[in-house]
């Protein structure tokens, strides 16, 4: 499949004048969402309510409230509104994924609006089917993209809008020491910086707010850990009976995968969580495993660094499956 970013361009374009001429816009991201998804969401929202248009998002199964922070709740729908939302929008743009299986129980009610339905993400292999996908990988973030749209219509960026977008940039480039802060990522947090944000405040609220639960969380997770592959691989493992001791809760999870790689050695870091019926799993690489590529055979999917699963294999059988597909990569 060719890379969808030589098209971005265009469908950048048709995206831009479809949402100018939008009067109703609903903007819907992944379940489960991250800082970015939150962050790009309730910045184009807000934006567009600003521009004077009729605007609001959706997420699958509702926001985390430990990211509620980030975007006032008044910008969002319960997903039970969603249908009567699609019947009224001129215009419904999906950020931060091009996957139908992310959008979960509601991809059905998306899909069938593929006539006034747009993407803005930067995630490889999109397979909604929309009119227009603008999908550029090259982005360091969803955030940034939204950022861009922003300025093209010429909707003036303030501080608030600013700090929804920060968070986006910020989350998903691991607050710019991932590789995928590249120059366009940092102009962009110079423009947003320039409004007058506080990076200090904005650390503060992302990694020092946490609930006890989560570091006991982390230390189960440590706990777990084990190194397979001479050392590059490690796998963590968290169960239901951690969240039940712990009173700890799901999105209480968001990057703990990541903690392996203070090891030199770790070249991919593997976090399975176990939920009723279903297994999530995280992946991360140093680049030696494309990750997303991986996933992918699994019906999953993200970047080559940083990817998802879900499946509802048990955890154990599928953690075996999943290290035999990594080691069939030569680790």
């Amino acid at each position: 499949m060719s890379d969808p970013s030589s098209n971005f361009s265009a469908a950048f374009a048709d995206l831009v004048s479809a949402v100018s001429a939008a009067e109703t816009l609903v903007v819907v991201s992944h379940g489960n969402p991250d800082g970015d998804a939150i962050g790009s969401a309730g910045a184009l929202v807000a934006a567009a309510r600003r521009a004077g248009k009729t605007a609001v998002g959706v997420f699958p199964g509702g926001a985390p409230e430990r990211l509620a922070w980030v975007a006032p709740a008044e910008l969002f729908a319960d997903e039970s509104q969603l249908s009567a939302l699609l019947d009224s929008a001129d215009c419904v743009i999906v950020v931060d994924t091009s996957s139908a299986v992310q959008l979960g129980d509601l991809a059905s009610a998306i899909t069938a609006c593929s006539d006034k339905l747009f993407v803005l993400d930067h995630h490889t292999r999109p397979d909604l089917p929309a009119a227009c996908l603008a999908v550029d990988t090259t982005a360091g973030a969803a955030g940034l993209l939204v950022l861009e749209l922003c300025e093209t219509l010429g909707w003036p960026v303030d501080l608030p809008l600013a700090e929804m977008l920060a968070v986006a940039i910020l989350t998903d480039t691991g607050w710019l020491r991932f590789s995928n802060t590249d120059a366009r990522i940092l102009a962009a947090m110079a423009r947003l910086v320039a409004t007058g944000i506080t990076l200090d405040t904005i650390y503060q609220e992302i990694y020092q707010q946490e609930r006890p639960q989560r570091l006991a969380l982390k230390q189960r997770s440590l706990d777990s850990l084990v190194w397979h592959g001479g050392g590059a691989i490690a796998v963590m493992t968290l169960r239901e009976s951690d969240f039940a001791e712990t009173g700890a809760t799901s999105d209480e999870t968001e990057g703990l995968v990541n903690e392996p790689f203070v090891v030199g050695a770790a070249e991919v870091s593997i976090l399975l969580v176990e939920a009723p019926g279903l297994t999530r799993v995280s992946l991360r690489s140093r680049g030696a495993v494309d990750v997303a590529d991986l996933a992918r055979k699994f019906g999953g999917g993200g970047h080559v660094r940083a990817a998802g699963i879900k499946t509802p294999e048990p955890l154990d059988a599928f953690c075996t499956t999943l290290l035999a597909a990594i080691e069939k990569k030569g680790l």
